[in-house]
């Protein structure tokens, strides 16, 4: 199933509580992701990215070469204090934040101070039945939104808001482990590939990637001052940029796949997939 590098195998327990898929444990933050080989042959991870400001003691993540896919460029957390650090910095408090509204101060205008480190912490411990299709196997807390990055908080400080970073650039670095990398884009790219083998090509259902085991969930997406479309729509970042301002995602919903070829402002909230290989 590919190299892991930081991450260390764990079984397929009571966390990761499904049967033949692989559950990984990342180093920097103790979160354990369940992994499995995909029909592109191809490891992903099955759970949308939980990776936070904050160690269990409570402690920075730092984001260093030996832990992260290439983080050559350090975070600089314009939006909230004018600091330059290699770890993420969220908008909201250490407690994790459930509701419908994100806290005040997440980026929701094109603007240069909104280019860093937007990112909303979700609840990781409640199972959203209503976002769950008969093919998943899942019980107990495995599945959850997740987290949500601004692109330049996904790539790790590569893909800034109103940047050179546009068509044709795909981030050589972000807030993967090392050993794994964020998907690429546009329809040459590992989501496009994937819904070629995994859903037949179709671009009018999205059966193949919300079952089990892509489980790719609806998340959603933070918007200004919301959380937009839970339950009706995933929205996954790439790797690939397509303007100075926006880049390509995966959207799916239940009557269409964008497969990674959709493209909008970087400074959105969006989820997060990884993919074994660097």
């Amino acid at each position: 199933n590919g190299t892991g590098g930081s991450l260390t195998t764990a079984p397929t327990d009571g966390t990761a509580n499904l049967t033949s898929v692989t559950a990984l444990t990342d180093e920097r933050d103790g979160n354990t992701y369940a992994i499995a080989k995909l029909a592109d042959g191809k490891c992903w991870t099955i759970e949308n990215h939980r990776l936070a400001d904050k160690d269990s003691n409570n402690n920075d993540i730092n984001l260093s070469s030996t832990n992260t896919h290439n983080p050559s460029l350090p975070l600089t957390n314009i939006y909230n204090s004018s600091t330059t650090s290699n770890h993420l910095s969220p908008t909201s408090s250490v407690a994790y934040y459930n509701s419908t509204n994100p806290p005040e101060g997440w980026c929701d205008a094109n603007s240069s101070a909104c280019d860093d480190q937007s990112r909303l912490r979700t609840d990781n411990t409640v199972l959203f039945t209503s976002n769950t299709a008969s093919g998943y196997i899942a019980t107990g807390d495995v599945y959850s939104y997740g987290n949500y990055y601004n692109w330049y908080s996904a790539t790790a400080g590569h893909g800034k808001y109103g940047s050179s970073y546009g068509s044709g650039f795909t981030s050589p670095g972000d807030i993967c482990p090392y050993g794994w990398h964020l998907p690429t884009g546009t329809s040459s790219g590992e989501y496009y590939a994937l819904n070629t083998v995994i859903n037949a090509g179709s671009t009018s259902i999205d059966a193949g990637l919300k079952t089990y085991p892509a489980n790719f969930v609806y998340s959603g997406a933070v918007l200004g001052s919301s959380v937009t479309n839970r339950n009706s729509i995933g929205l996954y970042w790439s790797a690939s940029g397509s303007s100075t301002n926006n880049s390509y995602y995966l959207s799916l919903r239940s009557t269409y796949v964008l497969p990674g070829t959709n493209n909008n402002n970087k400074y959105y909230g969006r989820v997060v997939r990884c993919v074994a290989g660097v």
